[in-house]
């Protein structure tokens, strides 16, 4: 065909009058654009791609990428893909090129699509991380092979518990001496530490010990040890009501402690005093925040995770935080409890508590981020009537 002209170097997108798509089945709602031209061998390849059907198509032949190849002056979509030999999988029907500029897709990087599944104007922390994992998942499509996501990125996809206001832009890391990428929406870094790469959801991101190195300079001292109580906290199951997943917490100690003695960090003194405070018992952020107010308002630190009996030795709950000797469980309520099954749960429990001879504080979000002097007030005003 004339508009597959033999080529003698690689083709540029900008000798593309027009790009045809198909939508990106792994991404979901992504779109990912690729030249794709009849060349005679691998040296006309681009980026690296491999080549299918023979050398005559250069390009990749998943169908979760969106394909595209040069268009006549007047035609606005690719009527056929021909050379698909030796593709493991069919290419959907190519869309119009008309529908790249279709108001209802948005363009978060050069040379990516993605659907608008977000109402405009949505705000809180939900949609602060349901638009960063969109945005993650269209870079993705075009991050270089050798980067990976580090800081609030890398934690957001590992799970690591954040505060709000850290998404606006992709935390992308690349070793030393490449360049990090330079594009907007895009923070780059380049990184001299030793680190391990993993892979989580397809996606490229740092191990948990350069993640957690990489958020130091982001997080004030309370956040930074809540996202170090995640990484060092052992799973376990309280009255094996409840099969895990894992049985090892995602860092210790001395792996933190080996990542922040093996490069001269700009915030190693935070990182430092956030391991130092960090625990191994807290299951969320909230707890972790309860923790240290009640600690830093002089009083003394209770246990985490703690398991209360009663007379019988049956298994009543494990408390978020404890004074055992003081018999005070210290209980933080989140959204979960909400839940008219848990909720129930909870009535039968803080009754047994009292049954037992425990007493207790209960803790909502309120308390925590809004009137957070009334924790510990709670808390003191418990321990001297106990």
């Amino acid at each position: 065909m004339e508009r597959q002209a033999r080529l003698d170097r690689p083709l540029r997108f900008t000798q593309l009058r027009m790009w045809a798509a198909v939508p990106d089945r792994q991404m979901r709602d992504g779109f990912r654009v690729r030249p794709v031209v009849r060349a005679q061998g691998g040296e006309n390849a681009l980026d690296g791609s491999d080549q299918c059907a023979k050398g005559r198509i250069v390009g990749w032949c998943e169908p979760q990428h969106i394909i595209a190849e040069p268009a006549r002056r007047g035609e606005n979509a690719i009527e056929r893909f021909e050379g698909r030999e030796g593709c493991s999988e069919s290419l959907p029907d190519v869309v119009a090129a008309k529908r790249l500029r279709n108001p209802g897709m948005t363009i978060p990087f050069r040379g990516v699509r993605t659907l608008k599944t977000m109402p405009s104007g949505a705000v809180g922390p939900k949609a602060e991380r349901a638009d960063a994992w969109r945005r993650i998942r269209a870079y993705a499509e075009i991050m270089p092979e050798h980067a990976y996501f580090v800081g609030p990125t890398a934690a957001l996809i590992g799970g690591v518990p954040l505060p709000v206001g850290l998404h606006d832009e992709l935390y992308v890391g690349v070793d030393y001496p490449r360049t990090p990428p330079r594009r907007p929406g895009i923070r780059g870094m380049r990184i001299g530490a030793p680190r391990h790469v993993y892979r989580i959801q397809g996606l490229r991101i740092a191990d948990p010990a350069l993640t957690w190195a990489t958020l130091g300079p982001l997080l004030d001292e309370y956040d930074l040890v809540a996202a170090t109580d995640h990484l060092l906290r052992v799973p376990r199951s309280p009255g094996g009501l409840v099969p895990l997943d894992r049985t090892d917490p995602y860092a210790t100690r001395e792996t933190l402690a080996e990542a922040l003695d093996g490069h001269r960090w700009r915030a190693a003194p935070r990182l430092r005093r956030a391991l130092e405070r960090a625990r191994t018992g807290s299951s969320s952020r909230p707890e972790t925040l309860v923790r240290l107010l009640i600690v830093d308002a002089g009083l003394p630190e209770p246990a985490l995770d703690y398991d209360v009996y009663d007379d019988d030795d049956l298994f009543i709950g494990a408390a978020d935080l404890a004074y055992p000797r003081s018999r005070l469980a210290v209980e933080y309520e989140g959204e979960g409890h909400l839940d008219r099954a848990q909720f129930e749960r909870d009535i039968e429990r803080f009754a047994r508590y009292e049954e037992a001879g425990w007493s207790y504080v209960r803790l909502t979000s309120r308390h925590v981020f809004q009137l957070p002097e009334e924790v510990p007030r709670r808390v003191r005003r418990k321990l001297e009537r106990s």
